[in-house]
């Protein structure tokens, strides 16, 4: 599907570039590597 037919707008600066969401993207990237892919789930419902 594509962002026009959820009704959404994709996020970007004024000067119509991604590098606003850099810091989030990499917040999550930090968030993911070291709390998510250190665990071992034992299921699907218990991840």
């Amino acid at each position: 599907m594509t962002l026009k037919q959820n009704n959404s707008t994709q996020n970007m600066s004024r000067k119509r570039n991604c590098l606003d969401n850099a810091v989030i993207e990499n917040f999550f990237g930090l968030l993911k590597s070291e709390l998510l892919y250190l665990q071992k789930f034992e299921s699907m419902e218990h991840f």
